[in-house]
């Protein structure tokens, strides 16, 4: 039952492109299956289905397939594994290792006998050659693939011959035999029930005829070749059929359409990552905008051009190409003299047996003579001694002859010798030089590792320059406050010190406890009231005062007032008509005044130290370089806690925190830069007034961090633009262009993934996601 369902899934239809039902299926299974051969059938499935949608996604499932083919020694799918990952490295613009793989798969395919694949990789080789630019190597594979499959009846892969052949022709600028092979593509394919593949045909032939200048035949065949991909959801298809029809329109000088339509193929190759396709949409783009001089973005294009261009036909490509072919051909040549050898001991096998058999039967006859007589055996005698010696000599020649020829074999086996152990040595070099440049490969990704460090070293400098200002703000509001106490302590205590002991002398027991009272009824009170507040709630008291007939009621009233006391007065009746009213108000309102100044000192110490400690995680950085478990909120908060002195003034910030968010394994530092550069370019998006939203959450075993703001919004022109190193919309001098090229690459770091929408007028959210630990739930 589990066979069947396997084979409905694998021969199932298309459906869609982006991530289709079929594939949905397949990856469900996949985990809970036990048969190793059924699940390389799965895997297959997956990664050619995957081809166009996810490249590296379909890697690893190719990959991981030939590790399960090579385990079982699985011969029935062991080419076609081999010339997938070719197809998915040819993709990705890696020709070295697509050729290499192909070559893989032709040598099992020969060996198992396998027809289908044996064509399919002679072509696929000869593309491998085309892009390299060696034509005649190119024609002559292709050639052999269309021979195997006209052999074997397969329409299809007759088709795909003549489809790599017309590419090479177009190369060449053999506009008609491009044609006539295309147009034979097209042929076949009609005449197939599905027509599978008719809209590559298509798209061949509009190219042609693009080039031939016949621009209405030529959108003619393209738009058709497009619809027809659409309909399929074909992303690579959609993408490249984009970028002919821009070709079309740049021809035409129509440079709004060519760059239209260029860089919807442009996005759609690079979410893929199809190389090849970028390559072609950003040298159309680049002669676009040169056209209508805006050469700012032709530059830009033009430098994406050659950078995608020499990953594509360098230098080391061509040497490991050149290497796997020369190797390729000794192995070759080995195997014919291998095969040569063993024709030429049969051979000398077969010689041998024949000269028993004659001097077998020449034995049997010479005893068939002497039983006819001694008479007839003297005459027989004498005529045997005449034909044995005539034998002789012929057997004579026959050897010099054999030695003759032994001896040519022989030279001719030490000349092929000699030329193997030639081109041995001369791959013997080629692998030198390969494993120089990978040495010096390595010794440049060290060096841009380590440029890369300082950069985000400088970035976050940079970053904690920015807060400096804000923080020394910060810090010497509290100092403010704490030297104002203590100039109003220091005064009122001395003061108090002198009056304090009159005042206890003339108290009463009960007396010294209702002044405690009015003391502690001050510090009770911690809301504070405006001066016209203070004003209205002295002349009111002054009223009440004077009905009770206190003496001097407006200055009892003003230090009542000052002591938060005007709610309590009755209370204190007998302190304020006391004989020594005026030193026991005196003396309570300085006491409250120092009491109060020791509370405003504590508060700023603290306020200063939370800002200190703030800075200090702020601007610690892990000497290790290792990973540590670390709380998110926590860094969060001690960024908004430096940049407190921004939001104070205009921002409303709003805190959107999930309850038990776990701790993660990270570098808190790098974090810290990407919530402060974050957190930075929100406020001044706001001009510093508007919302700020900070929020985590739990989501789907990720942490999810916003940081979203009111502001004027990020352009849609230029939205896609903002993680490319050097942008910026900054003035000159303001803005180095890296800082969220480096956020992008520390969130990467951590295995995340960063993403921006944003609303012109309305504002910006930018989120992170960042891995939980595996028993997060």
């Amino acid at each position: 039952m589990r066979a069947f369902f396997i084979a409905l899934i694998l021969f199932s239809p298309i459906v869609g492109h982006a991530q289709t039902p079929e594939i949905d299926s397949l990856e469900r299974i996949l985990p809970a299956m036990s048969d190793d051969t059924s699940k390389v059938q799965v895997l297959n499935r997956l990664t050619w289905k995957l081809r166009d949608i996810d490249l590296n996604r379909a890697l690893q499932y190719g990959k991981r397939s030939l590790d399960i083919v090579h385990a079982l020694q699985y011969k029935a799918k062991h080419a076609e594994i081999l010339s997938f990952l070719g197809i998915i490295y040819r993709n990705l613009g890696d020709y070295a290792s697509a050729f290499e793989y192909y070559h893989r798969a032709l040598r099992i395919a020969k060996k198992n006998q396998q027809g289908i694949q044996i064509g399919y990789s002679y072509n696929n080789i000869g593309e491998v050659f085309k892009f390299q630019k060696r034509y005649d190597e190119a024609v002559e594979n292709m050639k052999n693939a269309i021979k195997v499959f006209v052999k074997l009846g397969n329409k299809s892969g007759e088709a795909y011959g003549y489809l790599r052949m017309g590419e090479t022709f177009q190369e060449q600028k053999k506009y008609d035999e491009a044609l006539k092979a295309f147009f034979k593509v097209k042929q076949i394919r009609e005449s197939t029930k599905k027509k599978k593949s008719l809209d590559v045909a298509l798209n061949r032939i509009g190219v042609v005829y693009n080039l031939q200048a016949k621009y209405e035949k030529a959108l003619d065949y393209l738009n058709q070749a497009l619809d027809m991909n659409i309909k399929d959801k074909n992303l690579r298809g959609i993408s490249d059929m984009q970028n002919d029809i821009a070709e079309v329109y740049l021809n035409q000088k129509n440079y709004t359409k060519a760059i239209e339509y260029a860089q919807k193929g442009l996005k759609g190759a690079t979410s893929i990552p199809a190389h090849p396709i970028m390559q072609h949409s950003t040298k159309i783009l680049n002669e676009a905008y040169a056209n209508q001089n805006d050469f700012i973005k032709a530059y830009r294009y033009q430098k994406q051009y050659i950078d995608i261009t020499q990953s594509l036909l360098n230098e080391e490509n061509a040497r490991r190409i050149q290497a796997l072919q020369t190797n390729y051909q000794i192995e070759k040549k080995q195997t014919e003299l291998d095969l040569k050898s063993k024709e030429n001991r049969l051979l000398k096998i077969e010689q041998k047996e024949n000269e028993l058999r004659k001097e077998l039967v020449y034995l049997l006859v010479g005893g068939l003579i002497l039983t006819l007589g001694l008479v007839v055996a003297v005459i027989i005698g004498i005529f045997q001694k005449q034909k044995a010696n005539k034998l002789l000599h012929i057997k004579n020649e026959q050897l010099i002859e054999s030695e003759q020829i032994e001896r040519a074999q022989t030279a001719q086996m030490k000349a092929t010798n000699d030329e193997l152990k030639t081109a041995q040595q001369e791959l013997q070099i080629a692998l030198e030089k390969e494993q120089q440049s990978h040495i010096e490969l390595e010794n440049a990704h060290e060096e841009l590792k380590a440029t890369q460090s300082q950069m985000i070293q400088s970035e976050k400098m940079a970053a904690l320059g920015q807060l400096i200002a804000g923080v020394a703000h910060e810090i010497n509001t509290p100092l403010g406050a704490i030297r104002s106490s203590i100039e109003s302590v220091a005064s009122a205590l001395k003061d108090t010190l002198q009056k304090l002991p009159d005042l206890l002398t003339v108290l009463t027991p009960q007396e010294q406890a209702l002044f405690m009272s009015l003391l502690d009824t001050s510090m009770n009170q911690t809301n504070v009231i405006t001066l016209k507040e203070k004003k209205q709630l002295r002349k009111a008291l002054i009223e009440k005062l004077k009905i009770h007939e206190v003496p001097d009621a407006r200055k009892a009233a003003d230090i009542l007032v000052n002591l938060r006391a005007e709610e309590s007065y009755e209370d204190f009746l007998s302190l304020l008509k006391h004989a020594h009213s005026n030193l026991i108000l005196h003396t309570s309102n300085k006491l409250s005044n120092i009491l109060r100044g020791t509370s405003n000192i504590e508060l700023a110490i603290r306020k200063a130290h939370k800002i200190v400690f703030a800075l200090k995680n702020y601007a610690y950085r892990n000497p290790q370089e290792v990973k540590v478990q670390s709380d998110i909120k926590q860094g969060i908060e001690t960024v908004l806690t430096l940049y407190h002195n921004h939001l104070k003034q205009g921002i409303h910030l709003e805190r959107d925190y999930h309850e038990n968010i776990p701790q993660i394994w990270c570098y808190p530092d790098e974090l810290n830069q990407v919530w402060t550069n974050l957190i930075h370019n929100a406020l001044q998006a706001m001009d510093f007034k508007g919302d700020l939203t900070v929020g985590i959450h739990n989501q789907n075993n990720r942490l999810e961090v916003i940081i979203a703001d009111t502001g004027s919004g990020i352009p849609a022109d230029i939205i896609d633009k903002i993680f490319d190193p050097f942008f910026t919309t900054k003035p000159a001098g303001e803005g180095s262009g890296l800082g969220l090229d480096i956020v992008r690459k520390i969130v990467q770091k951590h295995d995340g993934d960063i993403q921006v929408q944003s609303t012109a007028g309305v504002g910006t959210a930018f989120t992170v996601w960042l891995p939980l630990p595996a028993t997060t739930t």
